[in-house]
């Protein structure tokens, strides 16, 4: 009797471990990030896909006047950082 719930509780720790990592990665949330519209433009415009964890590197844009921080959309507002997608 030993000899078989070892093994099978190895099996089955390693089955949740196995679901917990796949769970964990399947976190990230890919997204398209907003810049907030210039005059005569919608309020937010989509300019490129990036992701909604942490990376520790904000999602940007790069125009005539400079950098820009994207953000989320949420009905018609531009909210919240967003980072890029690292591989």
């Amino acid at each position: 009797m030993k000899k078989f719930l070892i093994p099978a509780a190895l099996v089955i720790m390693g089955t949740g471990g196995a679901l917990a990592s796949t769970i964990e990665s399947s976190s990230k949330v890919i997204t398209i990030g907003y810049k907030v519209g210039n005059f005569g433009e919608p309020t937010c415009v989509a300019v490129k896909n990036c992701e909604t964890v942490n990376t520790g590197v904000l999602c940007t844009y790069t125009d005539a006047t400079g950098p820009h921080n994207l953000k989320r959309m949420s009905g018609s507002q531009c909210f919240g950082d967003l980072f890029e997608i690292l591989p």
